[in-house]
């Protein structure tokens, strides 16, 4: 089958089989060959309105504007005239359709026809796709690769809404109609969290969440009539009743797990944990209010308990699939806990959207290869009956190769069947016309080793994940070698593009330097007791240092990090403690005491390295099961010496300093250490790294452990980096 095959294909086109084939159609999306026909290149183009409505003449007039502007011989682009030797192309939008587009082949021509204004815009921006690759004179350069061609066609998309949240289609309000998407900001009313913007600083207080008599402006209150009349009036203001067009709007609390239990919530329902049912009564009550609008509710956080009573026609349910882990299903099989979701979901609604992740929220700068497991979730989604799909990436946020993956996962929503393979190799053939032989190896080797792995993709996770799953240390050195060694015989936009991948990739390359320490692929080499940093480190953080010319490229994760800081960290931190004596460095250090499942490798305690204090994924071991309990290895000139032990304090994050650090010899407590001073800090009053610091005599021992006691507040983590000893007098 070929990539483009995204329908099925008829061979008599007359109008009594074409309306005979848009009968007998089922619903979902159509799997069948479509051979390439070629088009003989014609005098010129003519664009006719397929009937003298107004929206179809208006949509006529679009794509004639639109070919025509991307003409070298736009004299031979005509509206609305029958010229002897010129192709002929009618547009028209038929909302009885049964389907969701349909080419059908005429004499002369051919007829493009949909079911709705986001179907005929993807097709038509299909179709100049096409006809530049037939007509050298039609310029496409900034449309991504066609998946149909001119040809009879006809099929009907996988999902009826279709939306990325991607630098594509955030900075670039026209890339969501070209790739066949919605677009959240034009299609929503109220989007995701979107509520604070309406019920914001100026609301009455009584639109705040009550939790035991005391007001959080954190939240909302569901059940307040002012919380509703805002609602009311804000969609009057903007939206009016819904005559001319349908709106959606999603009411979801405020993303944390804070729940109003005032009188009023109380009574609708509400427990410690759930507000679902004061958010399900708002929404009915809207739906009532406003019957030509959709209202739809979450199944995340506080509204996880679904409603009790079948939802009326126009709401939905928006379900997020934060809890199911992006791990390929190898026998296909999907968690049971996910199928009864859904299926619980429809037996209140039929309309049921799935909110799903795409990114690494914390490193959007190495690549993640997710197309393939996401394809097999949307098959999924698409048997359970799913009816729209909103896959949420890094937003406004430069993410590395997100323009590929928009594409590829734009067509997936449109058809899951297509090959990831084909659609991955056609786009890199495209805008890396010179490089592609090299990228496509390295983007679907990845891709492969993801499906393949055990482990589930981390949403949330740093290098040592990445390395794991998915990422081969020696491919990804390799490729970012060849990156720098590209040709120059590149076209300008390959060229910007090729010097972005040197640009973002040189972050992963600085991650995989830093987490292999004085190992292999490493910043550094070990010298005695000590490190010493390569020279090339300095050319990678040179490189990433140019993340400005990368439009949306200022801050590498979803909170916080700012690329500037990353860099400074580095300079300021991280290499000048390379240089520091250490005699533990590269000892085997071994835990007593349970480690945290993620955080088993010691040897980040004993690399020479301090941890960066703007991320906790960079050089801290953290732990969470209690006390912690570490064994030092039998060290030669281990009399008076300097023990010291830094701590990452984090307090949004629930990281916070030791109660207490213990040393002990032979099993007897030797001494305790008590924080004694910090290395980076944003304020003296507020220090973010603190160390515990001792001399000691351990010459009398073989046997000495290292004792910390954590805070005694519930959920409190530790974070700690280097143990380094060092002589007195170092």
């Amino acid at each position: 089958m070929s990539m483009y095959s995204l329908a099925s294909p008829y061979k008599h086109p007359t109008l009594l089989y074409f309306v005979l084939l848009i009968a007998l159609i089922f619903t979902g999306t159509i799997n069948a060959s479509t051979g390439h026909k070629s088009i003989p290149t014609p005098k010129g183009w003519a664009i006719i309105p397929e009937n003298s409505t107004e929206e179809n003449v208006r949509w006529s007039e679009y794509f004639y504007q639109h070919i025509k502007r991307r003409s070298d011989l736009p004299d031979r682009i005509v509206y609305n005239r029958h010229i002897s030797g010129y192709y002929e192309i009618s547009v028209s939008i038929n909302d009885t359709l049964k389907i969701d587009f349909a080419i059908h082949s005429i004499q002369n021509g051919a007829k493009l026809t949909a079911r709705n204004k986001t179907g005929l815009l993807w097709l038509m921006y299909q179709v100049m796709k096409y006809i530049s690759i037939e007509n050298s004179h039609i310029n496409t350069p900034d449309l991504p690769p066609a998946l149909i061609h001119l040809s009879d066609t006809c099929g009907t998309f996988a999902f009826e809404y279709r939306s990325l949240y991607t630098p594509i289609t955030c900075l670039n309000s026209d890339m969501p109609p070209v790739l066949g998407n919605s677009g959240f900001d034009a299609d929503w009313g109220i989007w995701g969290h979107g509520l604070v913007k309406i019920l914001g600083k100026n609301s009455p207080e009584s639109v705040y969440a009550t939790v035991d008599g005391i007001k959080k402006e954190e939240q909302f209150c569901f059940s307040s009539p002012e919380t509703y009349r805002c609602i009311e009036h804000y969609i009057l203001d903007n939206f009016g009743e819904g005559e001319k067009q349908s709106m959606r709007f999603a009411i979801f609390p405020a993303d944390n797990k804070i729940v109003c239990n005032c009188a009023e919530c109380k009574k609708a329902g509400n427990s410690l944990n759930s507000a679902s049912p004061a958010v399900t009564r708002l929404i009915i009550h809207l739906a009532n209010r406003f019957p030509k609008h959709q209202f739809f509710t979450s199944a995340y956080l506080s509204t996880q308990e679904l409603p009790q009573q079948v939802l009326p026609i126009n709401t939905g349910i928006i379900v997020s699939a934060i809890d199911f882990p992006l791990r390929y299903q190898p026998d296909g099989e999907m968690p049971v806990r996910v199928a009864k979701r859904l299926t619980d979901c429809h037996k209140i609604t039929s309309n049921i959207l799935v909110w799903d992740y795409i990114n690494n929220y914390d490193d959007y700068l190495t690549p993640f290869p997710v197309l393939k497991i996401i394809q097999q979730r949307l098959h999924f989604y698409q048997q359970k009956g799913v009816k729209g799909i909103f896959l949420n990436g890094s937003g406004y946020d430069y993410s590395t190769l997100s323009d590929m993956q928009s594409f590829v996962l734009s067509a997936l929503l449109i058809n899951p069947d297509l090959s990831v393979d084909q659609l991955v190799s056609n786009y890199f053939k495209q805008a890396y016309p010179h490089f592609y032989n090299q990228l496509i190896p390295f983007y679907l080797g990845m891709e492969n080793k993801a499906i393949r792995s055990p482990l589930p993709l981390n949403i949330y996770g740093g290098i040592s994940e990445s390395k794991h799953t998915f990422l081969h240390t020696s491919d990804f050195v390799h490729f970012y070698n060849l990156l720098q060694e590209a040709p120059d015989i590149t076209t300008p936009e390959e060229k910007k593009r090729l010097n972005e991948l040197r640009i973002a990739l040189s972050f992963t390359r600085l991650e995989i330097a830093r987490s292999n320490g004085s190992l292999e692929y490493g910043l550094a080499y070990p010298e005695k007791n000590r490190i010493m940093i390569r020279r090339e480190t300095d050319g990678w953080l040179k490189q990433l240092e140019q993340h400005p010319d990368i439009p949306g490229c200022k801050r590498y994760r979803e909170s916080g990090g700012e690329i500037t800081t990353y860099l400074n960290e580095w300079r300021t931190v991280l290499l000048p403690s390379a240089g520091k004596t250490n005699l533990l460095l590269n000892q085997p250090l071994k835990a007593l005491t349970p480690l945290d499942e993620d955080y088993t490798d010691l040897s980040i305690l004993c690399d020479g390295l301090s941890g960066l204090p703007d991320n906790y994924h960079c050089g801290w071991l953290l732990h969470s099961q209690g006390n912690l309990e570490i064994a030092i290895p039998q060290i030669k000139n281990s009399s008076k010496n300097k023990i010291s032990l830094t701590f990452l304090k984090q307090d949004h994050l629930h990281i916070s300093i030791p109660e207490q650090v213990e040393l002990y010899k032979n099993g007897k407590l030797y001494k305790k250490l008590s924080p004694s001073s910090y290395s980076v800090s944003d304020s003296d009053e507020n220090p973010r790294v603190i160390a515990f610091e001792g001399n000691i005599n351990i010459s009398d021992t073989d046997n000495f452990t290292i004792r910390i006691i954590p805070q005694k507040t519930t959920g409190t983590k530790l974070a700690l980096d280097e143990i380094r000893l060092t002589p007195q007098n170092k």
